[in-house]
């Protein structure tokens, strides 16, 4: 793994590229941590689902100790989904660390090749600092990844559970939403409204 993506670094000179090499390198951990991170997502959106069952068969008919196994569930639902999350989140950091790390090695040891100065014009000391800010910035990125892709997940549980309960209810919140987002984004640009 870290000889592969020490010979995608050295291969590839385009930022873009390389961004993608060393994310490819930490796939199986981003697409891990993604999972976790989903599940946590999917899971939260299922809880007003929970409740409104627990309300429906436990409260409304006065049944302790239905109440009591109905409570228990949510509380296990709430451990998987702190559990989802830690998982998710040490597999996304170390995701980035790793990343993080390999890039740094292989940008400073460019640098400090006798060849390396990647230009000429830079002194070595600007080198190394442009070398660890690009190194954080992939290391956001291997971090943002798998919350972004879970939010999607939640998005689509969420949309599926309204068009469960409510074909003309999840419509209106899954149409009217983004049409929505859209219209703000439109009227809080710079110079609006036009003069």
């Amino acid at each position: 793994m870290t000889d592969r993506m020490a010979q995608h670094t050295r291969e590839v000179t385009s930022g873009a590229r390389l961004s993608r090499a060393v994310l490819r390198s930490q796939a199986r951990r981003l697409a891990a941590s993604s999972v976790f991170f989903a599940g946590h997502q999917g899971g939260e959106a299922l809880i007003p689902l929970l409740i409104g069952v627990i309300i429906d068969r436990a409260v409304a008919g006065g049944d302790v100790p239905a109440l009591l196994g109905w409570l228990a569930v949510l509380a296990a639902v709430f451990a998987a989904l702190s559990v989802s999350w830690r998982l998710g989140l040490r597999r996304a950091q170390l995701a980035g660390l790793r990343v993080a790390q390999q890039l740094q090695l292989d940008l400073v040891s460019r640098v400090v090749a006798p060849a390396g100065n990647a230009g000429g014009d830079r002194l070595p000391g600007d080198l190394v600092n442009v070398a660890t800010e690009d190194a954080l910035r992939v290391r956001r990125v291997c971090f943002g990844l798998p919350p972004a892709v879970s939010a999607l997940v939640g998005i689509a549980v969420a949309g599926a559970a309204l068009l469960w309960s409510s074909v003309i209810l999840g419509l209106v919140v899954l149409v009217g939403a983004p049409g929505l987002l859209v219209v703000l984004r439109v009227l809080s640009r710079p110079g609006w409204p036009p003069t």
